[in-house]
């Protein structure tokens, strides 16, 4: 999955700086994905409370990319 992202950052739809971030939430997809038994709730918790913004920035690089 992290490939994907490093192409997109070499295609100059995300910035360099963005992906390095922003592939630590994709990497915590495994957790309630693979891992649910031992997912603790209050990483889960902190996790959408406080990444969502990242989130929502990854959408709008793509938006963005999409009406150059």
């Amino acid at each position: 999955m992290r490939e994907a992202f490093d192409i997109l950052a070499e295609q100059h739809i995300l910035p360099p700086e963005f992906v390095s971030r922003f592939v630590k939430i994709v990497g915590f997809r495994n957790a309630p994905a693979h891992d649910y038994e031992d997912l603790k709730i209050d990483v889960l918790y902190d996790v959408l409370m406080n990444k969502l913004p990242e989130v929502e920035d990854f959408l709008q690089h793509i938006k963005n990319s999409l009406y150059l």
